[in-house]
């Protein structure tokens, strides 16, 4: 990784070695071991914005595929469907499993996307009236994690792997099952087709991200009860009267496996605090929306307080991520970072002791 520090300096960065370019052509390199005063590799990888602008990145780059996920329908119904998930997601070394619950709308604009997402709301409905079930199915997310995987998760062993942690499954006949892993696989791929081409600066957003907590505790209230985007709600476009365009919610059951990386199998992934935990709840709303006078951040702030008060109750841990900004507690410093925060003031001290890089999380 290449950095330009406060004061101009150009490094060249890696685990094991800081290389330091001259001012002057006639001058040569230097170099500098890492240590807990200055290894400003650890900070810039999950606190970079506060010591210097990265203008470079080497990759390594492997021939393996990244697997897609199995896409299965479930029934979440009451805390103990959550658990079971969960569960399900811990005992297993092959599978990563996450709920996925969209929220579209008209936000999707190509022809083919805009016919399924005018139907697939009307389908869900369809399919909770049919089976006479009081909530929402809702879309599991299963990716085979093991080396080799290839490119895609079989979806069949997927649902049966569920189905025998009781997982409350909508749909166990293979052929179904298939068809509609096929049918969301599809979908997904169509969407992240229409991402690259979105234009920038059309949407506001507002999101609420948790991460690294037990369980599902602090969540619970909101997933089923929510009149927008619990799974109890009276239909799949309740999200739209509080002027929100698009929103996404995954819940991810961490299962980590793999150490990141064999050249330097020590190196943790980034300086976040929970980094090393292996298992946890990782939970992230996020809403789009365009009207500046939307009730959706504000929606959005309201479930954040919720969650943070019910782990504040139960005095549950959890973390937040960098990348969402929330200085508005007084512990903020160690939800991002935790004990590497400390660390992390002093390498600061090092290399920009003038604080020229400062903002919420500096």
């Amino acid at each position: 990784m290449r950095v330009v520090t406060a004061n101009g300096t150009i490094l060249d960065l890696s685990p094991d070695k800081t290389t330091i370019h001259p001012q002057y052509v006639h001058e040569e390199k230097s170099f500098l071991l890492p240590d807990d005063h200055n290894d400003l590799f650890f900070a810039m990888r999950g606190a970079g914005s506060s010591f210097g602008i990265a203008t470079e990145f080497l990759y390594k780059i492997y021939p393996t595929p990244e697997t897609s996920p199995a896409v299965i329908l479930v029934w979440i119904s009451d805390k103990r469907d959550l658990w079971k998930i969960q569960k399900a997601a811990y005992d297993t070394n092959k599978y990563s499993i996450t709920v996925n619950n969209e929220f579209a709308g008209d936000f999707w604009n190509s022809f083919k996307t805009r016919i399924v997402y005018k139907f697939l709301p009307t389908l869900l409905t369809s399919i909770k009236i049919l089976h006479r079930e009081g909530s929402t199915p809702i879309f599991l997310t299963v990716t085979d994690i093991r080396r080799g995987a290839g490119q895609f998760t079989d979806a069949v062993p997927a649902m049966q792997y569920l189905q025998s942690k009781g997982v409350d499954l909508v749909y166990k006949v293979p052929g179904l099952v298939r068809i509609l892993d096929k049918f969301a696989r599809y979908l997904y791929e169509m969407n992240i087709d229409e991402q690259e081409f979105q234009p920038p600066g059309d949407y506001n957003l507002a999101g609420v991200n948790l991460g690294g907590m037990k369980d599902t505790t602090a969540l619970e209230e909101v997933f089923f009860n929510n009149n927008a985007f619990g799974v109890n709600r009276r239909n799949n476009q309740m999200f739209r009267t509080i002027g929100c365009d698009y929103c996404f919610w995954t819940i991810h059951f961490r299962n980590r496996q793999q150490i990141i990386s064999e050249e330097s199998p020590k190196l943790k992934i980034s300086t976040n605090t929970d980094d090393n935990l292996k298992q946890g709840v990782d939970s992230n709303l996020v809403c789009l929306f365009k009207d500046r006078k939307s009730e959706c951040p504000l929606e959005i702030i309201k479930i954040k307080k919720s969650m943070e008060h019910k782990l504040e109750k139960y005095k549950l841990s959890y973390s937040k991520y960098y990348n969402y900004p929330s200085c508005d507690s007084e512990d903020w410093m160690f939800r991002y970072w935790g004990e590497n925060y400390n660390k992390l003031l002093t390498i600061k001290a090092y290399w920009d002791p003038e604080n020229v890089f400062n903002h919420c999380q500096s």
